[in-house]
């Protein structure tokens, strides 16, 4: 199973790329978001949306590139979606918990927690996988992916932060998770 490799905070997105790669939600006229994936995402305007320049810019590795990247205002927390090519089954979402902790541990070493659930958000039941890992000036790094089966493919969200940065964004954070709809 691919490990996502979404791992630039919200920060260095950023710092990398300038406001111009930002494309604000506010401009949208549907409530709801595209993304050009089987999903569809509630209007937040406490985030801004990176464009597909600016996610090739930020993420050069076109193999691990997500789909869409959500970005809070404050620049503290990033959420990326990933429409994976991979097989996942409904029934295997429940298996995740007991399998993709190795797979997360080798991929990512030094994590200090790793809890491990199932949730239900947008109405699909998603495997969640919340970690902390160090982090750069000593401000520990909080990442946390959601996995549930949309057309029997992995639908990845990728939620990274330091610990305070998610605190300060925890509200519009769950909101937006629990906003995703697949789309039937």
């Amino acid at each position: 199973m691919k490990v996502s490799h979404i791992v630039m905070t919200a920060a260095a997105l950023g710092a990398a790329l300038g406001t111009s790669a930002l494309a604000q939600t506010t401009s949208q006229a549907a409530a709801r978001q595209s993304t050009g994936l089987p999903v569809s995402i509630q209007k937040d305007n406490r985030f801004l949306i990176l464009s597909e320049a600016g996610i090739a810019r930020a993420f050069q590795n076109a193999a691990t590139r997500p789909d869409a990247v959500f970005v809070t205002r404050d620049r503290k927390v990033t959420i990326s979606l990933e429409y994976r090519n991979s097989a996942l089954r409904p029934n295997e979402i429940t298996a995740l918990l007991t399998q993709y902790p190795s797979v997360l541990r080798r991929q990512l070493p030094g994590i200090k927690t790793l809890n491990a659930d199932i949730v239900r958000a947008g109405g699909n039941q998603w495997a969640q996988f919340v970690m902390t890992l160090p982090g750069k000036n000593g401000a520990e790094r909080r990442l946390e992916q959601l996995m549930t089966s949309v057309g029997n493919r992995p639908m990845v969200v990728t939620i990274d932060s330091t610990t305070e940065g998610y605190k300060a964004n925890e509200t519009a954070v769950r909101n937006l998770v629990n906003s995703i709809q697949v789309i039937r």
